[in-house]
C-alpha cells in the first residue's frame, strides 16, 4: 500500500500531489496496490510536526485494517525514481529507506547513523551512493517501506518538540529489534529544489 501523509489542501505540497503520486504508481509497475492519502488537516501556526505525527499514525492505522503486508510511505515532496520499490523490496528489511538531500544543499543527504540520544552523524554523499547501509541508521521517512509486522505490536510515530519524528521512529524500530537499511542506489528527488529530471553535473 502507498500511504501519503497530507496536511493542507492548498500548500505547496499539495500542489506536487499528482507528480509524486504518478512516479510511486510508475515505480509499481505491475504490483497490486491501494493508495491511501490523509485527509487535509488543520493546525494551528506552530503545530505542523504535530499535525504530521497524526497524519503518519493515519495512515498506519488504515493499512492495519486491510491485509497489506508493506506500507510504502511517500512525502508529498519526495519523487521517487523508476527503481525504487524493487530496489527497496530486495532488502527484505523490516524497514527500507531511499534517501534524497536537505532543501538548502544537494550534496548533503539526509543520511546519518544516530546514537542512542537521536544525535546524528551525516554521512557525505559518497558514503552513501552505491551502498547498503544497515546498523542505527536514518534517512528520513520521505520514501520509506515498512513490513507489516513493524507495528503490530502497537510501535508508532510518537511527537517530541527535541527530535524529529522521523528519527524517533528509527530509533524505536532498531531498539525493537527491527531491521532498518537504507538503498544508496535509490536516490529520491526533493521538491521543489531537486526534481530527478534536474542535471547536477553542471
Amino acid at each position: 500500500m502507498i500511504g501519503i501523509p497530507c496536511l493542507r489542501e492548498n500548500d505547496r505540497y499539495a500542489a506536487y500531489k499528482d507528480r509524486i503520486v504518478e512516479a510511486a504508481i510508475a515505480s509499481l509497475g505491475d504490483t497490486p496496490h491501494d493508495l491511501f492519502i490523509t485527509h487535509p488537516i488543520h493546525f494551528r501556526k506552530g503545530m505542523r510536526l504535530q499535525a504530521l505525527v497524526e497524519a503518519m499514525n493515519k495512515l498506519v492505522e488504515y493499512f492495519l485494517v486491510g491485509s497489506w503486508e508493506l506500507l510504502w510511505v511517500v512525502e508529498l515532496d519526495i519523487q521517487v525514481p523508476k527503481d525504487a520499490f524493487s530496489k527497496l523490496f530486495s532488502l527484505n528489511a523490516d524497514v527500507a529507506q531511499g534517501w534524497y538531500s536537505y532543501h538548502h544543499d544537494v550534496n548533503l543527504p539526509i543520511v546519518a547513523y544516530l546514537d542512542e540520544n537521536g544525535k546524528m552523524f551525516h554521512l557525505p554523499r559518497n558514503k552513501v551512493e552505491g551502498q547498503v547501509l544497515s546498523g542505527m541508521v536514518f534517512a528520513g521517512m520521505g520514501c520509506a517501506l515498512i513490513k507489516r509486522r513493524v507495528f503490530q505490536n502497537g510501535l508508532r510515530f510518537r511527537y517530541d518538540p527535541h527530535i524529529g519524528h522521523d528519527i524517533l521512529f528509527a530509533l524505536d524500530v532498531q531498539k525493537e529489534g527491527f531491521v532498518l537499511k537504507v538503498h544508496g542506489d535509490v536516490y529520491c528527488g526533493h521538491l521543489p529544489e531537486w526534481p530527478l529530471e534536474k542535471d547536477f553535473s553542471t
